[in-house]
């Protein structure tokens, strides 16, 4: 008997519609003392941040609850959630207790539930990696497990032209949020590790936010995978981005697209939301063992070729090591367009000389 599965994400994903694969979006609210905006897809987020940002009364956002994630499970034997950061908000919790009551009220039904620690761009880079793993037909489990580890290589970053929103949810401290607007600063962040956003540099005016992101994206990682990026009502700034991307990355696959409304409200006007995959091929918890593994190999070798073949690695690991370090040096001083080639040239020539 064929399974059905269903891939479930809250609105804070931006993504409402998945092809290839039965699919739901469960909307979250934005709330003021005069209108109630529902982040269903149909919401005009760019009209909605517009009006915001001149509001001066109370503004809120609302997650879903246990019964609208009930409903979006429908009636799948295999059920994947993804949801936005369970530390800034209660829709993982509320997906978590859902999709307990509906393994109790349907036995041999199984619900998996991600808490993507982050929000929009990245939760869209795993619904579709979930939607691909489905179409190979991969078991419950294997998924789960593949899911676990491809998360730990997507991350987000952000540029955002006011923190008004932010500051009135208690995102960000007001004092930060004043600062920033008073002196024409544009923000510059990530989701953490732990789902919180936590600020990583100031910039001022677009173009140096831009070739900002740019730079954070190589320090972290960042070779030639996946880029989406999501604006509110600023798809110039998103294109130039995707430009410079495809232009310092070969390779990139970057992808544009609007904010919903739950992410244009935190990002508001003029706002960019960069979802990226780096370092998938990298795996630090097997470097030692690499390590140990070349060391032995050495002694299968007799005494004095062991110490030739040992030297012979040292030597040839040094300037490799040695070129590693200078680009290091070079992305923490912001120079990232030293080239690796020309340093490595220098350091022989100065070598050379002192010898």
């Amino acid at each position: 008997m064929l399974m059905k599965t269903k891939i479930v994400v809250d609105s804070a994903a931006s993504l409402y519609e998945l092809e290839g694969v039965d699919f739901a979006c469960v909307p979250l609210k934005i709330i003021t003392d005069h209108e109630e905006y529902h982040d269903d897809g149909t919401l005009d987020a760019v009209g909605m941040a517009t009006t915001l940002r001149t509001y001066k009364g109370r503004t809120s956002t609302s997650c879903p609850n246990v019964s609208d994630w009930l409903a979006a499970y429908g009636d799948a034997d295999e059920v994947y959630a993804i949801t936005i950061t369970g530390t800034l908000s209660g829709s993982y919790n509320a997906a978590q207790l859902a999709a307990e009551e509906y393994q109790q009220d349907h036995s041999g039904k199984r619900v998996f539930v991600l808490d993507s620690l982050s929000t929009g761009p990245e939760q869209t880079l795993l619904a579709e990696h979930l939607r691909d793993l489905l179409a190979q037909g991969m078991e419950f489990d294997d998924v789960c497990e593949e899911m676990l580890r491809y998360h730990k290589h997507t991350h987000l970053l952000f540029s955002l032209e006011s923190l008004a929103n932010l500051a009135r949810n208690g995102r960000v401290k007001p004092a930060v949020a004043a600062v920033a607007r008073m002196l024409g600063i544009r923000v510059i962040g990530q989701a953490s590790e732990g789902g919180e956003l936590d600020v990583l540099c100031k910039t001022r005016g677009e173009h140096g936010a831009l070739e900002r992101i740019v730079l954070e994206l190589k320090e972290r990682g960042y070779t030639n995978g996946k880029v989406n990026i999501s604006h509110c009502g600023n798809p110039a700034a998103a294109e130039r981005l995707k430009h410079m991307i495809e232009a310092v990355f070969e390779g990139a696959q970057v992808a544009v697209s609007e904010c919903g409304g739950l992410c244009s409200y935190y990002a508001e006007l003029g706002g960019l939301l960069v979802g990226y995959l780096a370092l998938l091929i990298i795996e630090p918890s097997g470097a030692w063992k690499a390590i140990t593994a070349v060391m032995k190999s050495f002694f299968n070798y007799p005494g004095r070729l062991m110490l030739k073949y040992f030297g012979q690695t040292l030597a040839r690991t040094v300037p490799l090591l040695m070129c590693a370090l200078s680009v290091l040096f070079a992305y923490k001083v912001g120079m990232f367009n030293i080239g690796v080639a020309g340093q490595y040239v220098a350091g022989a020539c100065g070598c050379l000389y002192a010898a």
